[in-house]
């Protein structure tokens, strides 16, 4: 989970704190470098936040489908099973036929 949302922040605002990252190291004024570094951990906190978010939905799209999955999977399941015991039954009065035309 860490790995995938690392990966969706940089995929989003890597190049931005890079350039603020650059800017920051490249500035010789104290206040503007207290200001890129504001920017800097705004920005990274911001897209830490958003790409939380960004994998939670696809974990939770995930989770959905093979929810749908099982639920169709289960009304298989269930229908074949209805199906066996209606012929179980089928059978249970065949034999009750068979046993009353010996008697």
């Amino acid at each position: 989970m860490l790995w995938n949302n690392l990966k969706a922040f940089f995929k989003g605002t890597g190049i931005l704190v890079l350039c603020i990252s650059v800017t920051y190291l490249l500035t010789p004024d104290l206040v503007t470098r207290y200001f890129y570094l504001t920017a800097f951990f705004f920005i990274v906190i911001i897209g830490l936040f958003f790409s939380y978010f960004r994998v939670a939905k696809k974990q939770q799209q995930r989770f959905e489908k093979k929810r749908q999955l099982l639920i169709e999977r289960q009304t298989e399941l269930h229908d074949k099973l209805m199906h066996t015991l209606e012929e179980i039954e089928t059978i249970k009065k065949e034999i009750q036929n068979v046993s009353k035309n010996k008697e």
